[in-house]
């Protein structure tokens, strides 16, 4: 017989458990979700009330990013259905708003429960210097609140912005070694741009990883175009994100040492990578028929890639601020 209450079951303790040599840090990741979700929620009705699915959609996202990162499953797939289901209806239904208002209670519940289980002091010491700087672009609380639960150590240090305005500001003065960047960072505008135009805008930069709910192939295809190193999905445990970092540094590294051909090659077989979702081998295997086929060298090959993946990132720019934009005068 299951005893296991809706309180205890909104919440995935052991992803919290993971966290408890960190108990301060791991109460500021709860009190995140507690503080905002309130104001999400209702910000969430009146969006209903004026049948604005775009916002309404911006926040479900928002509320999902939360719910994964505090190990709160059930209410981030009941967010994921709501969406789905809001955008084939033009109105959402009261019923499935007040479904929603109990699972957010529920866990909100299960989350009180446990941060009064937590010991009030970190078990060890943070040292002070730190080699390496990370710089998280994501506008959730509760999200950047794993992340750090995640990462920070006495390895990383790590640099928050809450949209793009802050995190092109914090990497002109901070000069991060990586960013981790979340697709939907609110509205864009001109000094604040959104998550594929900051990764253009980082690109000179630094490395960047994508950290996002979206799972959609063309977001993936955008995010490369742009220049994201790596595309992470968010989930409870952000099990692949430490070793992503380690993985993108270090080719980062190894890079800036490398003759121009052989970066070459290395970024055309990232970007077959990321776009086809293959692994390195077949990336390479891939290079290999292509230069076989046209009698030429696979660094030769990985050149045209580059130049031509260069152009039609170029052309969409192009297309996005002036063409669009002239459209609109015109309108």
């Amino acid at each position: 017989m299951n005893t296991e209450s809706p309180r205890d079951s909104a919440v995935n303790r052991d992803h919290l458990n993971r966290f408890r040599t960190k108990p301060a840090s791991l109460r500021e990741l709860i009190w995140s979700f507690l503080s905002t979700t309130p104001d999400l929620m209702q910000e969430l009705e009146r969006c209903c009330q004026r049948r604005d699915q775009e916002n309404a959609k911006n926040l479900l996202h928002t509320l999902t990013g939360a719910a994964l990162s505090t190990g709160a499953t059930s209410l981030a797939e009941r967010c994921r259905h709501l969406a789905c289901d809001w955008e084939r209806s033009s109105s959402p239904t009261a019923l499935s708003l007040q479904t929603l208002q109990a699972e957010v209670e529920n866990t909100q519940n299960a989350l009180r429960h446990f941060m009064d289980e937590l010991a009030e002091g970190e078990t060890s010491l943070v040292p002070a210097a730190r080699p390496i700087t990370l710089l998280l672009v994501e506008d959730n609380a509760s999200a950047r609140a794993l992340v750090r639960l995640v990462l920070e150590n006495d390895r990383f240090a790590i640099l928050e912005a809450t949209n793009g305005r802050e995190a092109l500001a914090l990497a002109e003065r901070e000069s991060p070694d990586l960013a981790i960047v979340d697709l939907n960072l609110g509205p864009p505008g001109p000094e604040s741009p959104s998550g594929f135009n900051l990764l253009q805008r980082l690109r000179e930069r630094m490395p960047a990883i994508v950290l996002t709910v979206d799972q959609r192939p063309e977001s993936i295809r955008r995010a490369a175009a742009a220049g994201a190193w790596g595309y992470l999905l968010k989930s409870s445990d952000l099990h692949n994100l430490s070793a992503t970092v380690e993985i993108v540094l270090a080719r980062s590294r190894d890079l800036r040492g490398k003759k121009p051909e052989t970066e070459a090659l290395d970024l055309a077989t990232g970007w077959l990578m990321a776009t086809y979702r293959l692994d390195q081998p077949a990336a390479r295997r891939a290079l290999v028929h292509l230069a076989n086929e046209k009698r030429c060298t696979t660094s030769e090959i990985a050149q045209e890639i580059l130049e031509s993946h260069q152009l039609h990132s170029a052309l969409g720019r192009f297309i996005a601020e002036r063409v669009h934009a002239s459209a609109r005068e015109e309108g």
